[in-house]
Formats: C-alpha cells, sequence, structure tokens
C-alpha cells in the first residue's frame, strides 16, 4: 500500500529514494519531468491520472556553479553514479558526442530507465562537472527559467512518501508551454505530454492561485524566444484546456493587469 496520492513506478520510487537518502535534495537539486509534475499534483491534491504520466526518464537540475554559494552542502559529497550502481549494476554513464566532456545521464537498458541531470543554459554549451555530486549536468535552453522561481516542496510516493525539492508550479506549467515548442519534431509525443501537464496544472492554479500564473507569465518576458512559444503552444492547449488557453491569451494581450508582451 503506498502513501496517499498517486504512487511512482517501485523502481523509479526507489532510485530517488536512494539519492534522497543520500541527501540529494539538501544540495539544492530539484526533481524535474514527470515524476516533478506527479508530485506537484499530489501536493495540490489534482487528479492527475493519464498516459502524461508515463515516463522512462527520471530528471534532476541544479543550477550552474550553485554549489559554491551554499556552504553548507559543501560539507558532504554525493558520488551518484556509485548510488545508482549500487541499487542496480546495470546502470553506466552515458558517453557525450565530445568524449572529453563528463557524462550526464545513466542508463539501464533492462529496466529501461534513463537517468539525466541537467543545469542553465551556458554560452559555451558544455556540460558542466558537479564534484560534489560526481556527475556533470547539460546545459538546455529555458531551465534557468524554471529554475528560476521559488522551490516548492512536495513527496514522491511510493511504499511511503520522501521528501523532495521541485520547481515553482506555476513556472513548471508555464515552462511546459515553452519547451512544448522547442522540441524537434521527433519528441512530438514529448511535446504533447507537456501540453497535457501544463493543462492540468493551469486548470487547477488559474482558479487557486491566479496570481501565480501571471507572475509566471510576467517573468517569462525576459527569456528569449519563450514569448513566441508559448503563443504556439496555445492552439494545442485551446484543444485540451480551453479556459486556459483563453487565460493565458488575455494575458498576453495586456489584460489581467499585466504588461502587454
Amino acid at each position: 500500500m503506498s502513501a496517499g496520492g498517486i504512487p511512482n513506478e517501485p523502481s523509479h520510487f526507489k532510485i530517488i529514494q536512494s539519492l534522497a537518502e543520500q541527501g540529494l535534495f539538501q544540495k539544492n537539486v530539484l526533481l524535474i519531468g514527470s515524476h516533478a509534475f506527479l508530485s506537484i499534483c499530489n501536493a495540490l491534491s489534482i487528479d492527475s491520472k493519464g498516459s502524461y504520466l508515463r515516463t522512462t526518464d527520471i530528471d534532476f537540475a541544479r543550477p550552474e556553479g550553485i554549489e559554491i554559494g551554499i556552504p553548507n552542502d559543501r560539507s558532504f559529497q554525493i558520488d551518484i553514479p556509485t548510488v545508482v550502481k549500487e541499487f542496480d549494476k546495470n546502470f553506466f554513464l552515458i558517453p557525450r558526442l565530445d568524449n572529453k566532456e563528463p557524462s550526464t545521464s545513466m542508463q539501464n537498458n533492462t529496466l529501461k530507465i534513463k537517468i539525466d541531470f541537467l543545469t542553465t543554459e551556458s554560452k559555451d554549451g558544455r556540460a558542466f562537472f558537479y564534484p560534489d555530486l560526481g556527475i556533470a549536468a547539460e546545459p538546455l535552453a529555458y531551465m534557468g527559467y524554471l529554475l528560476g522561481g521559488d522551490n516548492f516542496k512536495g513527496l514522491v510516493v511510493g511504499k511511503y512518501a520522501i521528501p523532495v525539492v521541485l520547481p515553482d508550479p506555476a513556472r513548471f506549467a508555464i515552462h511546459k508551454l515553452i519547451v512544448s515548442e522547442a522540441r524537434s519534431t521527433v519528441f512530438r509525443s514529448k511535446s504533447i505530454k507537456d501540453i497535457q501537464q501544463s493543462g492540468v496544472l493551469l486548470d487547477f492554479l488559474i482558479d487557486e492561485d491566479t496570481e501565480s500564473v501571471k507572475e509566471a507569465l510576467e517573468d517569462s518576458q525576459s527569456v528569449g524566444g519563450a514569448i513566441k512559444n508559448i503563443q504556439k503552444a496555445l492552439p494545442k492547449l485551446q484543444k485540451i484546456n480551453s479556459d486556459a488557453a483563453d487565460f493565458i491569451k488575455v494575458c498576453l494581450d495586456g489584460n489581467h493587469g499585466l504588461k502587454p508582451f
């Protein structure tokens, strides 16, 4: 029997559990992706049952260079590849295209699980190695926006509940709209899932925490290409949640107290 809320896949839960027990979420590392979506929904009591929960990825993110700015978090180190391999020896580090760069991902072909570490976009686009984590993170566009809000505390649910650190829910929802239009056509199924997850969160947040959605939209104005991507995503959002799409469109047009975009 799981703790309250929709549970994660058992193997995914155990991996997150293993890393959490080593103190991963004390080091300003956030859980992102579909596991974060599920955790946010559980925390906000949102019904999130649907195919948009399915994933083979476990995604974590941390702002580049953050270990320099949090002295308390440097008092201990986590060798993430070792911890993961102790859980299952079939995990391996995925080499980068440039073999001079450190790996940012691990994979297990037996369990069909991929673990990714991500960070904010950098000028040179090179992976950033975190000595206190024993692994590097891949810089991605728009990750700075996602990680730029106030962290949100939630639970990953399995046999019991594990405290984790998550992105701000409103930013998470808007970020999903942004990245849905940044993905290549090869990842069309992920783009659809992005829109679905955004629609579920916006349906709740627009009613229960309207200001957070307005703030998330305002903050996206300073992110290159973000507003254009949101506008391109609206017709797809309209098909699954017309009220949310209409609200976003009105905000983008300069109503609801926002400055015109």
